[in-house]
């Protein structure tokens, strides 16, 4: 569904390999961005942007033979891509879920969202496990209120729907909204139950500020 054009597209979409750019290896210090003591860095050999860590003194931590991957969160994992599966590694490189998924979202708040089937996501934990049996056609990043905003169909409307889900699955705030936007960090998101006109809602629902 569409996410509005004020909020940045996940690009852990597929595991397409980089373009050719050219740049030597990064032998600097870690970046802010990608988690303490680690840093991408690129194959030496073929010349092309390979995902791989290194830590602060430069030295491999996962050689660059990843198909793709991506900065840590704060709950201090990564997801990586191999052979065309997602997983998630730690701060040392450990390999805490393995490479299983079609796609994942971004581990925070001890929950991460993942991708088992073509309209399929579902909730794991940071352990990999499965919290719920229940599925969903768009699942978002988990906000710090605990609710992801997920997506289903309605067979009365001939429609996909919008509501917030908790970390077992349920339905905490129904899904009545055409569009609306994660939590993310906050405990108040923009909704719109038309697709035209927005409002704010709370954690639990309620308009904060109606839509105008």
């Amino acid at each position: 569904g569409d996410r509005g054009p004020d909020r940045a597209k996940d690009a852990a979409a597929g595991c397409d390999r980089a373009k050719p750019s050219g740049r030597p290896p990064r032998r600097g210090g870690p970046n802010p961005a990608h988690g303490p003591g680690l840093a991408h860095g690129t194959n030496a050999l073929d010349d092309r942007l390979q995902p791989a860590a290194i830590d602060a003194q430069g030295q491999w931590l996962i050689a660059p033979t990843l198909d793709n991957a991506r900065g840590f969160s704060d709950d201090g994992l990564a997801r990586f891509c191999r052979d065309g599966r997602w997983g998630y590694i730690d701060l040392l490189a450990q390999e805490v879920i393995a490479a299983q998924f079609e796609d994942a979202r971004p581990l925070r708040n001890g929950l991460a969202a993942v991708k088992v089937g073509p309209q399929g996501w579902r909730i794991i934990d940071r352990q990999g496990r499965f919290t719920c049996e229940a599925t969903f056609h768009h699942l978002d990043n988990f906000g710090a209120v605990g609710l992801a905003l997920a997506e289903q169909w309605d067979r009365h409307s001939h429609q996909r729907l919008r509501g917030y889900v908790d970390h077992q699955g349920q339905w905490v705030i129904a899904p009545r909204f055409a569009q609306a936007r994660a939590f993310d960090d906050h405990a108040v998101t923009a909704a719109s139950v038309d697709g035209e006109t927005w409002g704010l809602i709370d954690a639990e629902g309620v308009w904060v500020l109606r839509p105008c």
